[in-house]
């Protein structure tokens, strides 16, 4: 009966080991992700509670209905349910096919602009795929990941990783750094022993509760990863603003240095023509002389 009971307890820790550091990706967050462009986008969305799991597959051909959207803003938002969501007026109804403004004023206040192909209704696929591209957008003066509590983390090669008290540890320009109990990767493989040797292009730290999306959590850890040569979401406009003007001012810069440093290559020019003139005319002079 003792044996029974120790085994017991040894397959309990086990379970509760690989539970705590689950790390999901396009392979098992859905079973469906294969047959979607989106898949990524939405690994990126349920990171950020956007999108909550509540089935086995996404159905990303599926029309985007408004009582789902409901259902994914109570979350997003931690209301109670979809009908909180129509009290809060984050959505109008609960009857009918949402549509790209919906979509728009239930996460961004109605603040998109949107193309004549975004006029109608969506599918779920496209629901991700619009939202992701987004997510940096601030609203009140806050972006998506912000909302969620995340802050930049590291980028640079994965040195080495490891599994340290049931949580994986991974080191980056010889910091190591823990990843969450339920952190989301845009990765091939969830095995980070595999990273190594790896680029991450963007991370963020993240609150680290015990349930999946746990923002009142004092804990934090790596909870988002992109491995790669690039991020995965698209920087705020005001920084790709800046990225540019600072692009544009150090071609200034290039363009102006050019006319000096021709002059410095004519100067040395005029030089080395001068020395070997001398050159020359020492050695016919001496020759003259014997």
């Amino acid at each position: 009966m003792f044996k029974k009971i120790m085994m017991a307890v040894v397959l309990f820790s086990l379970i509760a080991t690989n539970a705590h550091a689950h790390i999901m990706n396009r392979d098992n967050l859905y079973s469906d992700l294969y047959v979607t462009e989106a898949a990524d986008d939405i690994v990126l969305l349920a990171a950020l509670h956007v999108i909550q799991a509540d089935s086995p597959q996404f159905d990303p051909a599926n029309t985007l209905t408004m009582a789902q959207l409901a259902e994914w803003v109570a979350g997003y938002y931690s209301l109670a349910d979809a009908q909180a969501a129509v009290d809060a007026g984050f959505v109008q109804t609960l009857d009918g096919n949402a549509t790209y403004e919906a979509v728009n004023t239930a996460y961004f206040n109605g603040a998109l602009t949107l193309s004549a192909e975004q006029q109608g209704e969506l599918t779920r696929e496209a629901f991700a795929q619009f939202v992701a591209k987004h997510v940096n957008n601030a609203v009140n003066g806050q972006t998506m990941i912000e909302a969620a509590s995340f802050t930049a983390g590291p980028t640079g090669v994965i040195e080495a990783a490891r599994v340290e008290n049931g949580q994986n540890v991974i080191t980056v320009n010889g910091q190591d750094y823990i990843l969450g109990n339920h952190p989301s990767a845009i990765a091939t493989t969830t095995d980070p022993a595999v990273w190594v040797g790896q680029s991450i292009a963007e991370s963020y730290f993240g609150p680290n509760g015990e349930r999946d999306f746990d923002k009142a959590s004092d804990d934090t850890a790596l909870q988002f990863i992109v491995l790669g040569e690039k991020r995965y979401t698209e920087l705020p406009v005001e920084t790709q603003q800046q990225t540019t003007i600072e692009q544009a001012l150090e071609e200034v810069e290039v363009v102006a240095a050019q006319p000096e440093a021709e002059k410095t290559s004519w100067t040395w020019l005029y030089i080395t023509a001068a020395c070997i003139i001398a050159a020359l005319l020492l050695f016919l002079f001496n020759k003259k002389r014997v």
